[in-house]
């Protein structure tokens, strides 16, 4: 990533992960209902998620709070374009419009 970003949706931040987030992000990929989901994602490990080439990590704070992980992947080719988006939230901050919040912030930005 070369530049900082923040997005501000209705209910949430979108910004770009820091070193600084991996402690927080660590604990909603361990959330039960994330973790139901994204169980082959290595917490233990979570600096090699946020690195990959193609892959663009990004956390989501409500409050102040970092409340989930979302990352994006882009393929720009001469016939189309179009934008992957992974989104985790930790248990207590599901069913609340966040991750809707947060997917709309997004894909503006993309």
């Amino acid at each position: 990533m070369t530049a900082m970003v923040r997005l501000e949706g209705e209910q949430v931040v979108v910004r770009s992960l820091t070193d600084a987030d991996h402690g927080a992000l660590e604990t909603a990929m361990a959330s039960p209902g994330v973790r139901a989901w994204w169980w082959d994602f290595d917490i233990g490990d979570f600096a090699r998620h946020t690195t990959e080439p193609d892959v663009e990590p990004f956390v989501i704070e409500h409050a102040d709070d970092v409340v989930g992980y979302l990352q994006v992947s882009e393929e720009d080719s001469a016939q189309y374009r179009f934008a992957g988006i992974d989104l985790a939230l930790r248990d207590d901050a599901q069913g609340r419009g966040l991750g809707s919040d947060a997917v709309r912030t997004i894909a503006r930005f993309l």
